[in-house]
């Protein structure tokens, strides 16, 4: 399961260079199962467009990633637990690729 994380795991934030990825070819969903993420989204200047708070037991608990639009999570609560799941069977080998600021 893409997004699990053990319990004794670390919070990791968002990558340094705010990279994030961009699937081409599949949306994608974001379920959070623990605690709390921010899922952000980035048109493909990199300029950010929106961003969504996800809490387990919320309102707000799981979005859908748009095909085509950059994104990135970060950890908000330590411990927080995600489940991904995309439109299509995982291909390593060409279903994103990453925007570089």
């Amino acid at each position: 399961m893409e997004g699990y994380i053990p319990a004794d795991a670390e919070c990791i934030d968002a990558r340094d260079d705010d990279s994030g990825p961009w699937h081409n070819e599949t949306s994608e969903t974001v379920i959070c199962l623990r605690g709390a993420v921010e899922k952000v989204f980035f048109d493909k200047a990199g300029v950010e467009t929106e961003r969504f708070v996800l809490r387990y037991g919320s309102s707000c608990s799981a979005i859908q990633v748009p095909l085509g639009v950059y994104h990135t999570c970060i950890c908000l609560e330590p411990g927080s637990v995600i489940f991904e799941a995309k439109d299509r069977p995982y291909d390593p080998e060409g279903t994103e690729d990453l925007l570089e600021k």
